[in-house]
Parts: C-alpha cells; structure tokens; sequence
C-alpha cells in the first residue's frame, strides 16, 4: 500500500513537472494525469496545473459548466491527443426512454428543465402555432390598467389585441401554464421574444394579449399589422420536428419521418457556455469539437435589438490577446458560436 503511494505520488510530480496533463473519458480527477493514467476533466486539471499543457483524448465529455479561463491560465494549450479524431464536449443531457402516445406524440419524463431540444443532431421546433407564417394582432393598445398590480401604465410595448379566435386555445390554459407561452414578434428588421402575462377579452371577437416584457418598438409601429406567433403549450405540437416540455418535467415530442424514437439521440442543452475566457493571454484551443450549449429566455422577455446584439455565444473571450482557436467545430448552439466580447486588444485572433 505504502509502495504504491509512493509510485502513485512520483507519477504526480513528473507529470506536473513536465507540464503536460492528459485527459481520457475513463479516466479519474484523482489520477497524476498522466498518458497511462489520466485525468477525467479539464476543469480538474486546470485546478492542478493552471497553466498546463492539456491533451485530450479521442471521444465525449460531458461539459455541465463552462471551461473558465483567467489570469492565471496565461499559456495553457488546450487541444485533441490525436488530431484525427477530436474529442468531444457536449454541453447536454440525454433524454431516453420515449415511449409512445396518441396522434403519433412520444414522450419521456425527466427532471431537467430545458428550452431547446436536438434529435439525431437537428434541432427540434418548440411548438408553436401557426406552423407556418403568423398570427396578425388587430389593434394597438395604449394605457390600460396592468393586470396584475391594477395600476393605469402604457402598454404600447407591453400588450396588442388579438383575434380572440387565434387566441382559444390559450383561453382555455391554467394560470400557470398560459405564463409559460410564449409570444414572438416581428418588427420589420427585428424580433422581440416575450413570456404571457394575461389574457383579457377586449370587445366582440377581440382578447388583449399582455406581456412580461417590453419590445423596443411599440406594437404597430412599423405597419398596419402585427406579425406575431404562439410557442410552448402542448395544444400547439401538431407537426412532426415539434416538442414541448410541460411543468411537471415530461417531455413530448412528435417525430419526424424518418427518425426512430426507440435509437434516437435526443439531447437537451444544459450548459450556458463552453469556454469563457477572462483576461487569460496566450490561450490555445485546438483540434476540439464542442457541442450543445442552452439559451433561457429572460423572465422579462428580450426586447429584440436589431442582429440580436443582446445574445451570448458558446465560446466568450474578454480582454484577452494571444487567442488562438484552431481547427474547432462549434455546433447546436443555443446563441452564437464565439464572441471577442469586450477590449480586445492587439494580438487577439482566432484561427
């Protein structure tokens, strides 16, 4: 027992001498992190050796939080042990067991909450409704009294009326549920995403549609109609490609022709980022794929600036020079792939 220790504690110290950590899907964080004896994460090995040389060996990695990066990672090289066969980070949960329902719906329960879904590698359309085009609002509203605090304010950003026929199914939610529909709307060059705050009838044939969050545009602003559509209530999956999660954590999911839900990989993205980099110099990512990260919508909805400038990527760099990223696949992204966000200097560029 003593005899191994001491192997075990040498293997440590030349490891961490030379520099170089490897890490292997069967590997251990408790292991020197040698070639025969690997490390299990990155993160664990940045803990040991902030600036060390990472190799990675082929195959998956579960990322559950972001490879952080800071000043004290000045150096490190991150990359594939075997550039032919890049290892991969997944920033998602599986979803398995799908078992099927009426009107060719699957479903599966799990107790992870998520907003976006991958099938076989494509990505699935939260229900919604229509299918195709949109809705179209029938009038603007001004001040009307808030339907929560019964307090008089502008809803010209915050409320529009709607056909009360498009607006049936929802009549129809929970409380509880009809604040987990969503609203999307189109103002000409932009599009604001919204949470349901209430829903009042406004007149024959007319409900007022209220909202958690303003647009940055009012409502009407740029037309004499108001393109909008419905997302995220079960009544809405009606088309293959279509899922929806409900509260009590099933997920359900219609299909596509050609997709099998017993062998499916179906994949609900979980982690917000794959690597942020923060005032780190001299970094280099290479010959490494990262898969998956997630996008919540704000309680408050996002008002929609034009490009989306307000969204995040899956790889952030922040005042940071010397970045290299070299030969990565980023892909099913639940915002943009990488940002050089904020004070680039001189020196940053990626590969």
């Amino acid at each position: 027992m003593v005899r191994a220790l001491i192997v075990w504690l040498l293997q440590v110290s030349i490891a961490c001498f030379a520099g170089e950590l490897w890490i292997a899907p069967g590997g251990s964080d408790l292991a020197p992190g040698s070639r025969s004896m690997p490390m299990a994460t990155v993160q664990a090995a940045l803990v040991r050796d902030p600036q060390a040389h990472i190799l990675v060996e082929p195959g998956s990695y579960a990322l559950e939080r972001p490879i952080v990066l800071g000043p004290s990672n000045s150096g490190v090289v991150i990359e594939a042990a075997a550039p032919q066969a890049r290892p991969l980070f997944e920033g998602a949960v599986r979803i398995a067991g799908f078992q099927p329902m009426a009107s060719g719906i699957w479903r599966a329960q799990t107790n992870r909450r998520f907003e976006q879904l991958w099938v076989n590698g494509r990505r699935a359309v939260l229900a919604r409704t229509p299918n195709a085009g949109w809705f179209y609002g029938t009038a603007p509203v001004g001040y009307a009294r808030d339907p929560l605090t019964q307090v008089s304010a502008d809803f010209a950003r915050r409320a529009f009326q709607a056909n009360a026929a498009d607006m049936a199914p929802l009549q129809a939610l929970p409380p509880a549920d009809l604040k987990e529909v969503r609203v999307q709307a189109w103002h000409s060059w932009s599009v604001s995403h919204h949470r349901v705050q209430a829903l009042q009838a406004a007149g024959k044939n007319r409900n007022t549609l209220f909202l958690s969050g303003t647009s940055l545009w009012p409502f009407f602003q740029f037309d004499s109609v108001q393109r909008y559509h419905l997302e995220n209530y079960l009544e809405a999956l009606d088309a293959p490609g279509e899922w929806f999660q409900a509260r009590d954590g099933w997920v359900y999911y219609k299909p596509r022709a050609d997709e099998n839900m017993r062998s499916a990989k179906v994949m609900a993205p979980t982690a917000s980022h794959f690597v942020v980099i923060s005032g780190a110099s001299n970094v280099t990512l290479r010959g490494l794929r990262f898969h998956f990260t997630a996008f919540t919508l704000p309680q408050t909805g996002l008002a929609g600036i034009q490009a989306a400038a307000e969204a995040d990527a899956g790889i952030v760099v922040d005042d940071a020079r010397g970045v290299r990223l070299q030969d990565l696949e980023i892909a099913h992204t639940g915002q943009y792939g990488v940002w050089f966000r904020r004070l680039l200097r001189v020196g940053a560029r990626a590969q």
